[in-house]
């Protein structure tokens, strides 16, 4: 049947009873569009397109940092599209005066693999700003290893919001160190980084479920995800 066909198309997460309902319904609107269009000679053709999609889980975890003292649940979800649109909306939860913070942003992810390995150009909106931004971010990798696991990342952007006078600009050099198998089923990554705006040394090490932040002065927070 033409929506089984269609069914082996779509990847995961989109399931085959929703490409059964979606069919459905493409079919109904190209009897409507049949019936009141003009007919033409030749076999008539149904297309249909699925282009968002969201991510494989929602990503929720535990965080407390040095400045608030407060542990937060936060959630954050992804929808992407094959065009490389993705809309990432993100909200916390403050466990100790119940306060809500929230954040949208779509973006447009490039891939100029000439000279820069990815570009994302797009807008957010943060309820805690009550702005919208818009911004254009930069990064180029290079593999330090034939394995792959070390790696030094130079990243940079400019963004400015709607309501502000001038531009934020961000400059940053990342080097980032994985170990695989650290102990039995525990894999680490290392991250140690320069924030040229700031002028500021910051890192991160990062397990299985539980990260740690820190620019080794007064700031630190720890997230658990769950």
């Amino acid at each position: 049947a033409p929506s089984q066909r269609l069914a082996q198309v779509f990847p995961p997460p989109v399931d085959s009873s929703f490409v059964a309902f979606a069919f459905s319904c493409a079919r109904r609107e190209h009897t409507r569009r049949a019936r009141s269009e003009p007919r033409h000679i030749g076999k008539p053709h149904l297309h249909l397109v699925v282009s968002v999609r969201p991510f494989l889980a929602m990503e929720t975890s535990l965080r407390f940092d040095s400045r608030t003292k407060h542990l937060c649940l936060f959630a954050k979800e992804k929808f992407s599209n094959d065009d490389n649109y993705v809309l990432t909306v993100s909200g916390s939860l403050d466990t100790k005066d119940g306060r809500v913070e929230s954040r949208a942003y779509v973006r447009k992810k490039f891939f100029p693999d000439a000279f820069l390995s990815r570009v994302d150009m797009g807008l957010s909106y943060a309820t805690t700003a009550d702005d919208v931004t818009y911004g254009i971010a930069g990064k180029k990798s290079f593999e330090l290893t034939d394995d792959g696991l070390t790696t030094l990342d130079v990243k940079g952007g400019v963004s400015m919001g709607s309501k502000a006078r001038g531009a934020d600009l961000d400059a940053r050099v990342e080097l980032t160190q994985k170990i695989f198998n650290f102990q039995e089923d525990q894999d680490l990554k290392l991250r140690l980084g320069f924030d040229l705006g700031k002028k500021k040394v910051y890192g991160q090490i990062r397990e299985n479920n539980w990260t740690f932040n820190t620019d080794f002065q007064d700031k630190w927070d720890v997230r658990y995800d769950l």
